[in-house]
């Protein structure tokens, strides 16, 4: 069987393989997005978050385009939730739990319009939680993707909207 629409034809062989493939990337995770709203860690300048921000903003400088390695901790690899455990020990002399799903039980929740810089903000693609991420204040934050390593992404990316679960206060 062949589907043909404006002169493209797709067998049916294809056309599987089209939502096989289409189907992989929606299953994939928050940490593996494909997203395009990286913003450089030089372009966020904030006015806001007073001491906290401009910390985490000096970290994200330190630590940018790190490679992600599951488990690590160190600028030779690091994945999501060692991230955030590293920056707030180094950053603010806070111990946090190493994973993610532990690290979503510490501090408070925040209600998305009050987040303010140093909050944790956490992903979930498909009811599991997969992802944390420093939010840095002007709608950004900082997180290891496992395809991009260290980088800020806004929040506004509808992937980012799609998978977003929830805030938490620790600072």
């Amino acid at each position: 069987m062949t589907l043909s629409r404006n002169n493209l034809s797709i067998s049916a062989p294809e056309s599987a393989l089209f939502w096989l493939l289409a189907l992989t990337v929606l299953m994939g995770g928050c940490a593996d997005t494909g997203s395009r709203s990286t913003v450089l860690p030089d372009s966020t300048g904030s006015t806001s978050g007073g001491i906290v921000a401009k910390k985490l903003r000096q970290a994200a400088r330190d630590w940018w385009r790190t490679p992600h390695r599951m488990g690590g901790t160190s600028k030779a690899g690091i994945d999501c939730s060692g991230l955030v455990m590293v920056l707030f020990k180094d950053l603010f002399a806070v111990s946090l739990p190493r994973t993610t799903a532990r690290q979503m039980a510490v501090g408070s929740p925040v209600v998305i319009n009050r987040w303010q810089p140093g909050d944790l903000v956490f992903f979930k693609p498909h009811g599991k939680v997969r992802h944390v991420g420093i939010y840095l204040g002007d709608g950004v934050f900082l997180h290891a993707s496992s395809s991009r390593g260290v980088r800020i992404d806004r929040l506004q990316d509808p992937f980012w909207q799609g998978c977003y679960t929830t805030a938490r206060r620790v600072l």
